[in-house]
């Protein structure tokens, strides 16, 4: 399948979407959540009792942005999904974080991907770090 693939010839975009779904792939789903967007926001992925709790920090490199911005510079619109854990459904989902008032609601769509529930969801802005809580019934 891969006998022919030369690296070089395909852009870092092209790269990354490669092995992301080949990791999907070898998980037969994703494994835990994913960030389509880009690769410089870092997630981690945490259980607790009745929620997950995912964590998006923004590592934008400076060129990218005005370095006298203090906020850096924001993502947009980043597409994001979460597997369901098996057995759970979803109560409520929502986002919290320093730049945002309060508890902000995300709307979601749940979709069966082989035999996995994965929730999609869009974050309408990422500046530094934020929190996806999602409680379950």
């Amino acid at each position: 399948m891969f006998a022919n693939f030369d690296p070089t010839r395909v852009d870092a975009a092209e790269r990354e979407k490669l092995l992301s779904d080949l990791v999907r792939w070898s998980f037969g789903g994703i494994a835990g959540a994913h960030v389509t967007a880009t690769s410089d926001i870092e997630i981690n992925l945490l259980r607790q009792d009745g929620r997950l709790l995912l964590h998006l920090l923004n590592y934008r490199r400076a060129e990218d942005y005005d370095l006298n911005d203090p906020k850096g510079a924001p993502y947009l619109d980043v597409p994001v999904e979460v597997a369901v854990p098996s057995g759970t459904t979803i109560k409520r989902l929502f986002l919290i974080g320093p730049d945002i008032d309060g508890e902000k609601e995300l709307a979601y769509e749940v979709r069966l991907e082989g035999d996995q529930d994965v929730a999609h969801l869009v974050i309408p802005r990422i500046d530094i770090y934020c929190l996806v809580v999602m409680e379950f019934e």
